[in-house]
């Protein structure tokens, strides 16, 4: 009864930490914004932009998963993400293995399903 109480107390705290978190980020992406928005130069906002689009595109997440590091200027001097990957995303063949892509690289493994949702 001890260990539930305890890891139910330890679920909770953990999440109310997490929940924390993600108040003082949403504050401090809010504050960051005012500052260049008062502040910043035109090339500051666009940069501040780039990130926000290439940040909620799960692409640059897996990319970063890869150990791969996309930036706006990276991923301006880039036409693929093929190329982006100096072409060596291999795409392996489904298996019940569970997962969608291995991180690490190169090679970058993906599967199918994984690149056809993009």
């Amino acid at each position: 009864m001890y260990r539930f109480l305890t890891s139910e107390s330890e679920s909770r705290r953990v999440s109310d930490l997490f929940t924390s978190i993600s108040n003082a980020t949403s504050k401090i992406e809010f504050l960051t914004r005012q500052i260049v928005n008062s502040v910043g130069d035109p090339i500051t906002k666009l940069n501040v932009d780039f990130y926000d689009y290439l940040l909620s595109r799960s692409v640059a997440h897996d990319l970063t998963f890869w150990g791969l590091k996309p930036s706006p200027k990276e991923v301006l001097k880039h036409k693929t993400i093929d190329d982006f990957c100096d072409n060596n995303i291999v795409i392996e063949e489904e298996d019940d293995d569970g997962y969608s892509m291995t991180g690490g690289g190169p090679p970058y493994l993906n599967k199918p399903f994984q690149i056809g949702s993009r």
